[in-house]
């Protein structure tokens, strides 16, 4: 019986395909198209093991926990493809707000690690917003080989936000919750009633 727990689901076979994905696209980095499909197909394996996982009813904690794992490494191999290789713009407004994310998001691992004893990132909607938007852009940056400046404050904005969503959740809620959906469907649910 010990044998059957740890074995993969489907969707966690899946969702581990994503680090081998962002290995392989990190080293494609120099050719773009290549890229550019390597990192769709990352993008939908992370739209598809968490659908599939509830869908067939296999959806676990150690699923969340390896899909926090393959989202880091995925997103830290798509941000260091995109940095290397689109033109953006150098302003140093960007750069300090680029900082300041990812200040809040370590803050966010950290706060969740030391009240909850787990390292996990919450599936927010602010956060699937900003994931989407990394995405778009991300995808955007291959394709053309460059980024505008409003784009990128734009989805620098977003991120923020749901890094400071879930910065507020992790340090106020008595529980930890990885599908907490956030404050603002908290707070409309609160008003229905």
């Amino acid at each position: 019986m010990q044998g059957m727990r740890s074995r993969l689901t489907g969707p966690d076979a899946l969702t581990v395909a994503r680090i081998p994905l962002a290995f392989a696209l990190v080293a494609m980095a120099p050719h773009r198209g290549v890229a550019l499909a390597l990192f769709t197909a990352g993008c939908a394996t992370d739209v598809a093991d968490g659908w599939w996982a509830r869908r067939s009813g296999t959806a676990s904690e150690r699923g969340a926990r390896l899909d926090s794992v393959a989202d880091t490494v995925f997103f830290a191999a798509a941000a260091f493809v995109v940095l290397t290789t689109v033109e953006l713009p150098l302003v140093p407004a960007l750069a300090a707000g680029a900082g300041i994310v990812a200040a809040t998001r370590a803050a966010n691992l950290a706060v969740t690690r030391r009240r909850f004893r787990r390292w996990s990132v919450m599936h927010t909607d602010l956060n699937r917003a900003s994931g989407a938007a990394l995405a778009v852009v991300a995808a955007i940056g291959l394709t053309q080989g460059q980024l505008s400046l409003p784009v990128l404050l734009a989805v620098i904005v977003i991120a923020q936000l749901a890094a400071t969503e879930e910065l507020t959740i992790v340090s106020t809620s008595p529980s930890y919750h990885p599908d907490n959906r956030g404050l603002l469907r908290a707070t409309i649910a609160r008003a229905i009633r």
